[in-house]
């Protein structure tokens, strides 16, 4: 993959288009907020059950309210980290291009690709900033509450921020599987070669 730096986004411009296949069909782009709410429930859901299930086990398990705004603060910071790692988990002969607005910094592939790398794409910041530290926290000595505290906030954060990208993610998982996705202007298609 090749990345890209092309600055700010134009809001006369927007992202760039392609020229797409005649079957191509937009499963992305026109999703309402209100789409992401069982996410959202499900990733707050998600910490409260690993926070409460490790409290259930170690006798004492503090937190560090200080501690928790500095998870909370990294994990902002890592906003740029996560779109590195979408282009970084693009296939090799594709073209990212990003972007910042008002919104933050956008990692913006310019290849087709298939449905199975799209879903590997779009979840790889989740899993390496989200899952992975989660996972990591339960296993962190309770008498560490500096660490835990920003841990755990750092990866609920991190979660929270992937809420479109699971959102995507599960979409794309309703796609034939042999379907390639393609993202033009502000707006996700799929196709297949037949």
């Amino acid at each position: 993959m090749k990345l890209v730096w092309k600055g700010k986004l134009n809001k006369d411009e927007g992202f760039p288009t392609t020229d797409l296949p005649a079957n191509a069909k937009m499963f992305l782009g026109e999703e309402k907020s209100t789409s992401y709410i069982p996410i959202i429930i499900a990733i707050l859901s998600f910490g409260i059950i690993v926070f409460k299930t490790k409290q259930r086990f170690v006798s004492y398990l503090l937190i560090n309210p200080k501690s928790l705004w500095i998870g909370i603060a990294l994990a902002v910071l890592f906003l740029i980290v996560h779109e590195i790692i979408h282009g970084l988990s693009c296939p090799k002969n594709c073209v990212v291009n990003y972007y910042y607005s008002i919104h933050g910094i956008t990692a913006y592939p310019l290849s087709p690709m298939s449905r199975n790398r799209y879903i590997f794409m779009a979840m790889c910041p989740a899993i390496f900033l989200g899952f992975i530290p989660m996972i990591i926290w339960i296993f962190i000595p309770a008498k560490f509450v500096i660490i835990n505290s920003i841990i755990f906030s750092f990866s609920w954060v991190s979660l929270s921020v992937s809420v479109a990208d699971i959102y995507n993610s599960i979409k794309a998982l309703k796609l034939p599987k042999n379907s390639l996705i393609q993202a033009s202007g502000a707006k996700g298609y799929w196709f297949t070669n037949s």
